[in-house]
């Protein structure tokens, strides 16, 4: 999946109207050099190094605070010991198998898919595709556009933090960025009436549109045939777009709301899904939204 989704991005660049040619190849060589970590990291698996890792830390049960501090000052030390040691680029040293969620490096170029997200409704080996991709394509999908982002376009395919696009690409894209802040400024939490930071929250929304966009565009490539949900009169393309939403379902109280609003560079799971299908033709299409309506609206966003 994950290689299907860097193809559907270097297709993608072909129909892109802002980014300067002598760009674009750069761009695609980024994607290109992109690697991909999944589940865990391969020493897990053998038992002498897995003892070794963690030889020297001990806990006692019935002593969780003890057990705690023992954890912190193990971690300190690991850390400590790294000093004027050569840069280790793996992947899993910011992140462990358990965890749910997703990463993307820039200064390695690098994804990271822990174990710990492969899991309905995100993905499971015997859903069909168009839920695979709807769930964890569009998370894949996501942490790639990190990589072009406000944030990642300006670390090149290496990870170095330089100037690599010309001025006239860097131009464009705060231009079609803007688009994106004001639409996300826009909308409003019912929960407590106040609207989102499309500035704060802008580089997790272009890698949703971008990620929606790419994995959809991966996924009908091929368009593989899956099974219709019993009793379903939903079309594949339909089912797509309706499990990339059903990620994103979530309740707020009013105070939850407020500390979202105020703390997270994410929007919140309505919004993220709403700004991203508004965007995206393919879903005005599957669901022959009517243009100039809530979810077609007139003016569209879109960077990548």
């Amino acid at each position: 999946m994950f290689r299907t989704l860097q193809q559907a991005f270097s297709s993608l660049l072909a129909t892109n109207g802002w980014l300067q040619k002598e760009d674009k190849s750069a761009t695609a060589e980024k994607v290109d050099a992109m690697t991909v970590e999944i589940g865990y990291p391969e020493w897990i698996k053998h038992n002498t190094n897995l003892d070794a890792e963690y030889a020297n830390l001990t806990a006692e049960e019935d002593e969780y605070f003890k057990n705690s501090l023992r954890y912190r000052e193990w971690t300190s030390r690991r850390e400590l010991a790294l000093l004027r040691k050569n840069v280790e680029n793996s992947l899993w040293s910011f992140a462990g198998p358990a965890d749910v969620n997703a990463y993307y490096s820039y200064t390695r170029n690098g994804v990271l898919l822990p174990a710990g997200i492969l899991q309905p409704p995100l993905y499971h080996k015997d859903l069909p595709w168009y839920s695979n991709y709807g769930g964890i394509g569009v998370v894949l999908g996501h942490e790639i556009m990190h990589g072009f982002n406000n944030i990642g376009r300006r670390y090149d395919k290496d990870g170095n933090y330089r100037t690599w696009w010309t001025q006239r690409s860097s131009d464009s894209f705060k231009e079609e960025s803007q688009c994106i802040i004001d639409q996300y400024s826009d909308f409003v939490m019912p929960e407590n009436n106040r609207s989102l930071n499309g500035q704060k929250t802008q580089s997790e929304n272009i890698a949703d549109n971008g990620g929606l966009r790419v994995s959809y565009e991966a996924y009908t490539d091929k368009m593989p045939e899956g099974p219709r949900l019993p009793g379903i009169d939903f079309t594949q393309e339909q089912m797509f777009f309706l499990s990339f939403s059903q990620i994103y379902c979530t309740v707020f109280t009013p105070k939850g709301a407020d500390v979202y609003i105020d703390t997270n560079v994410h929007s919140p799971g309505r919004y993220r899904a709403i700004g991203s299908l508004q965007n995206n033709e393919a879903f005005n299409a599957a669901f022959s939204c009517p243009a100039g309506s809530y979810m077609n609206p007139d003016v569209k966003c879109r960077v990548w």
